[in-house]
């Protein structure tokens, strides 16, 4: 099968050029800046709106889509919120900065400091996305 004639399918290993946007139009990632996004088809490693969006689509096709929270990153979720141990963290903690922890399964959780307490850290779980109505627009650059 020639590149012009290869779709996006399950397993596929994709490069697109990719703008995000919030629902008031605030570019939050562009590849102009981080360079294109490769990522495989069906392995999470995008949001599952966007992997249905792009599904069928050959290279040097366009897509423009807007994903409510459910199909991006979700619905801010107030349980996201807990007190983590200050010990837990390095020496300097900073309010509003991302730390990366690994959880039980092996995996990267991110985590927001939202302010420091006497009984530790408050943090919040969600995604800094999450909430948030996302228009995706870019181009299918390769498919592998």
């Amino acid at each position: 099968m020639s590149a012009k004639e290869q779709v996006i399918q399950e397993g596929s290993t994709v490069t697109i050029e990719l703008d995000v946007h919030t629902s008031d139009g605030e570019l939050i990632s562009s590849s102009a800046e981080d360079g294109p996004l490769t990522f495989v088809m069906g392995q999470k490693q995008v949001v599952p709106g966007l992997e249905r969006s792009l599904s069928g689509l050959k290279p040097g096709d366009p897509f423009n889509v807007t994903l409510e929270p459910n199909d991006a990153y979700g619905d801010y979720n107030e349980d996201g919120i807990e007190v983590m141990p200050r010990d837990a963290f390095g020496e300097e903690i900073v309010e509003g900065e991302d730390y990366f922890f690994e959880d039980e399964s092996g995996g990267t959780v991110i985590v927001t400091v939202v302010e420091l307490v006497d009984e530790g850290v408050v943090v919040d779980f969600n995604h800094p996305l999450a909430g948030e109505t996302l228009r995706f627009k870019g181009k299918i650059l390769e498919i592998g």
